[in-house]
């Protein structure tokens, strides 16, 4: 029930206005997570090339349509490269998760022709890794827990081969800001309150 009025709240308060929200600041998603239990990804130990490779996390990381390329983890990093029209590059990288999860971020490096997307349940939550952020950081929270993310280049015939580091994923919930919490908690014991008793 706190759940429930919990997500009521934040939606009441503007604090839910889609249900994922992509974060380009590290800092902010770390405020955001606070409460999150994360596993953490660091690429220690180097994995050979193939379609699919399994991470030392537990996350699958599966290339798939398009000429294969390099796609593998080796000194402290994960590799991969992705091409538009496939011709010269894997066509798109999924990462299953081996739990659902409600927070993701990580590290990425050296995007090309940064043109790469990342999405959410459908190309409707994608994001794309542009300009001056060939180098940075993002963070991913969804109000509901997510299975997969899927890495796509948008323009045809452009390789970008790009790594990974220091990538982190949680399931537990997303706490709510301390106001909206005490709100909730007051609605509850209202709703309680009102409720007729039923005698032994």
């Amino acid at each position: 029930m706190l759940r429930l009025t919990a997500l009521l709240c934040l939606t009441l308060f503007g604090f839910a206005n889609a249900s994922v929200t992509f974060f380009k600041d590290e800092a902010a998603f770390n405020a955001a997570t606070a409460g999150v239990t994360f596993t953490t990804d660091t690429f220690s130990n180097n994995i050979s090339a193939a379609d699919t490779i399994f991470l030392d996390s537990g996350v699958v990381s599966a290339n798939s349509g398009g000429n294969r390329a390099a796609h593998f983890v080796a000194s402290g990093l994960y590799f991969n490269s992705l091409d538009g029209d496939g011709t010269g590059a894997s066509l798109e990288n999924m990462w299953t998760f081996p739990e659902p999860v409600i927070a993701i971020g990580f590290d990425y490096f050296s995007l090309v022709e940064e043109r790469i997307t990342v999405s959410v349940d459908g190309v409707t939550r994608a994001i794309r890794l542009v300009g001056e952020d060939a180098d940075g950081f993002l963070g991913i929270v969804s109000l509901s827990p997510i299975t997969s993310i899927v890495f796509d280049n948008v323009t045809q015939g452009f390789v970008d081969a790009y790594e990974v580091d220091n990538l982190r994923f949680g399931a537990t919930e997303i706490p709510l800001p301390a106001p909206m919490l005490l709100f909730a908690t007051v609605i509850d014991a209202a709703v309680a309150r009102r409720r007729p008793r039923t005698s032994p």
